[in-house]
């Protein structure tokens, strides 16, 4: 009741603390000796009480005497701003203090320290009556609060009536003296929101007057500062960004309200970036040292294009790597004849798995060269040379094995030319031979004869 009806801030005292009485203090006053008249007559009756009775009834009688005090309190300080409410309200502020007091001796004396002394229906009257009067003070206080509050109202009407006389004649003054400084400074002010509205921010609004207009022109300045602050914010990101330091974020402290949840939205957004560029950085590194085992997060949304798009150089350095390993894997086994096939790939991937083609092929070709080369030399053919044109090793190669060819062909040769000498000298020798014989066959005749 008290916060309904705004008297919990009255700032007159007679009718704050008369409302607190009535509202706040006597309730909880009543209650208070409530509840320790229940729990007394008990006690009472019983002639008899627990340790727990003993507390609970001490701590009640403290309450009721705090209470007591703070109404006894409020009501002198109700005296004190407004005499004429003693000779209404005294008569009965003492007798609830006087019934309060009695109750309160009751419990002390003959339930707290003798149990039993006073009957429990007796100590439930005087419980009663102390509620009763407290009741009765709280009936009384509220009639007074009332009656201060009718007058208040009635006084405060005819305020009001003069007031509003004399604001409308204020006010229609005001509006005739005002009335174009009014206008141009509203011209002003609209002017200035639909600049603002076009993103114009560099023209501050200005009004020659001194009165609402004035704060209204300041607050759409306030307004376009506050934009041109994120906006710069905005822009010093960018170009913070744009220079490498992708760690520099908006102080999103230092703009308030929803401005400041936008600086907070833009670090979110770029943050994000960052995240998904480094881990981007991250996968493509391990990719650039060889490890093909990682994978790109799945991105949601449009992003899920750089999930395809690092998928897709996984899968195409996967192929790749798998064309580069058969190829190695065919020429370490000898067989220069397997090729790639390059026309699963483009651009640079086509030309590494075409350059692994052509150097099997170059391999196999002249490597086919030399082998039959040397397969001639091994059936005494010394007329087989190798013609094709190479460069690098394989040219020497094939220079190093037509000289091995020429260099054979010559010693052949000249092996032939010597048989041919040794043939003739061992004929010459077997004639020769054969004509000392034929001497030596003459003279022994010629010796048997003589």
């Amino acid at each position: 009741m008290a916060d309904a009806s705004g008297l919990t801030l009255d700032p007159e005292l007679e009718t704050f603390y008369l409302m607190d009485a009535a509202v706040v203090r006597i309730p909880k006053l009543a209650e208070r000796i409530a509840q320790s008249r229940g729990l007394s007559a008990g006690v009472a009756g019983r002639k008899a009480v627990t340790q727990e009775e003993s507390v609970r009834l001490s701590v009640l009688q403290r309450l009721i005497s705090d209470e007591e005090a703070a109404v006894g309190a409020g009501f002198e300080k109700v005296f004190g701003a407004s005499p004429g409410l003693r000779n209404s309200l005294e008569a009965r502020v003492s007798a609830e203090k006087s019934k309060v007091a009695d109750f309160s001796n009751v419990v002390r004396n003959a339930v707290l320290v003798e149990p039993g002394k006073v009957p429990g229906p007796d100590v439930f009257r005087k419980g009663t009556e102390a509620v009763q009067a407290a009741l009765d003070l709280e009936s009384a206080a509220a009639v007074e609060l009332e009656k201060l509050l009718d007058a208040r109202v009635r006084r405060l009407s005819g305020q009001r009536t003069l007031i509003l006389g004399g604001v409308t004649a204020v006010l229609l003054a005001v509006l005739l003296m005002f009335r174009d400084s009014v206008m141009r400074s509203l011209e002003a002010v609209i002017d200035g929101c639909e600049r603002v509205a076009r993103g114009d921010l560099s023209t501050e609004v200005r009004v020659s007057s001194r009165d609402e207009m004035q704060r209204v022109a300041q607050a759409v300045n306030n307004v376009s500062g506050q934009l041109a602050g994120v906006i710069a914010a905005q822009s010093e990101i960018a170009r913070r960004h744009d220079a490498g330091e992708i760690s520099y974020r908006i102080d999103h402290a230092q703009f308030p309200g929803a401005y400041g949840e936008l600086a907070q939205k833009v670090n979110g957004l770029v943050a994000s970036h960052i995240a998904v560029k480094l881990r981007i950085v991250e996968v493509v590194g391990q990719y650039a040292k060889g490890d093909l085992s990682a994978d790109i997060d799945r991105l949601p949304g449009e992003k899920a294009k750089i999930t395809e798009a690092i998928d897709g150089v996984k899968a195409s350095l996967q192929t790749v790597n798998a064309q580069i390993k058969a190829l190695v894997n065919a020429a370490v086994a000898g067989d220069f004849t397997v090729r790639g096939d390059a026309q699963k790939f483009d651009y640079e991937f086509r030309e590494m798995v075409e350059g692994l083609n052509r150097l099997m092929e170059v391999s196999d070709t002249g490597l086919a060269e030399v082998v039959r080369v040397l397969s001639a030399l091994s059936h005494g053919d010394l007329t087989e040379k190798i013609t094709t044109e190479y460069a690098g090793t394989f040219g020497q190669l094939k220079d190093d094995s037509n000289k091995t060819v020429a260099q054979l062909t010559q010693i052949v040769g000249q092996i032939r030319e010597a048989s041919d000498a040794i043939n003739t000298a061992s004929a010459e020798i077997a004639a020769g031979n054969t004509d000392l014989s034929q001497r030596t066959e003459e003279q022994a005749s010629s010796l048997q004869e003589t």
